[in-house]
């Protein structure tokens, strides 16, 4: 077992909401229900693991992590 990632990030990770629209992207001036809703890392960091992570690649993250609240702030 491979213990050692592929890819070493550092930097900051933001929690980040998401949402999948019920029938795909809008239309100037259109209405749309939300289908889904994820939260995933974000920022710089988190954004690239993300990628990478899907492609197959090991991360590890190294940084500052920043909790959104519900009003937006961090």
């Amino acid at each position: 077992m491979n213990t050692i990632p592929d890819v070493y990030l550092f930097g900051q990770v933001l929690g980040t909401h998401s949402f999948l629209l019920k029938d795909g992207f809008l239309q100037p001036d259109a209405y749309a229900e939300i289908g889904a809703q994820y939260f995933l890392p974000g920022g710089e960091t988190g954004t690239a693991a993300t990628v990478l992570d899907s492609l197959g690649v090991s991360v590890r993250m190294d940084g500052t992590w920043h909790k959104e609240t519900t009003d937006g702030r961090c």
